[in-house]
């Protein structure tokens, strides 16, 4: 990836970056998402609601390592609901690095299939710069 990153949003619990260049939004997740409450997360997820609106964006790298908060049920389905109203372009391309968290791993898929289609690539890593490789390839790949 570039250099040219610019955060676009920082709170104490998340940090986003957008890469221009890539058409690239890298969502990471912080170790403070432990006391998050959910009007937190829900202050968290319309920034990058926002975010998505304001930029051209065709991959995402998501670094949920040190997420901690468990989204419940209902909050899942407020996250679904605005995802598929408020986003007309969806991504090509996603990565998702997962934390040691299995309960918070098998929320995260389930989201992740809500709102998905066919032609979105997912895929899941432990390690964020394996998951950097996976974007860099497939964006050399996509160049050519």
């Amino acid at each position: 990836m570039s250099n040219l990153s610019i955060c676009v949003f920082k709170n104490s619990f998340v940090r986003i970056d957008y890469y221009s260049s890539e058409l690239l939004l890298e969502i990471t997740w912080l170790p403070l998402t432990e006391h998050m409450t959910k009007k937190d997360y829900q202050e968290c997820f319309l920034a990058y609601l926002e975010i998505r609106k304001n930029n051209l964006v065709n991959k995402l790298l998501i670094d949920e390592s040190q997420y901690f908060y468990v989204t419940d049920f209902d909050l899942q389905k407020w996250a679904i609901k605005l995802l598929n109203e408020e986003i007309k372009y969806k991504v090509s391309f996603v990565c998702i690095i997962l934390n040691k968290y299995f309960i918070q791993q098998m929320l995260l898929k389930l989201l992740i299939e809500e709102v998905t289609n066919d032609d979105i690539d997912i895929l899941f890593f432990t390690s964020k710069a394996d998951a950097i490789q996976c974007l860099l390839d497939d964006i050399m790949i996509a160049t050519r």
